[in-house]
């Protein structure tokens, strides 16, 4: 097995509509993001508005664990409340999902 050393100095740092996001890992590393040809992706994002909405990634799933919290979900008529270190899963392809 081929390891990788992960180092702060190398990670993508971007911002998204509710704050910034920090990419730590991206695989297969040759990959990108921004035309979505990675398989999965480790990321950390800062939350510094009240309200944003998560980008649309169509076919991924996705996986959320706030380290600080809580933070709520809305998504259409429901709304998930997490507090931290609570994991929650949701379809990349999900519109109008939001932090509330």
């Amino acid at each position: 097995m081929r390891m990788h050393t992960i180092n702060v100095n190398n990670y993508v740092v971007t911002d998204w509509s509710g704050g910034k996001t920090m990419e730590i890992f991206l695989s297969p590393t040759k990959s990108s993001y921004q035309d979505r040809t990675f398989n999965y992706r480790i990321s950390s994002a800062t939350v510094e508005k009240e309200h944003s909405v998560f980008s649309f990634l169509p076919g991924y799933k996705r996986i959320i664990l706030p380290l600080r919290g809580p933070i709520s979900l809305v998504h259409k008529f429901s709304k998930v409340k997490l507090h931290p270190f609570q994991t929650y899963y949701f379809k990349g392809s999900e519109k109008d999902r939001k932090f509330w």
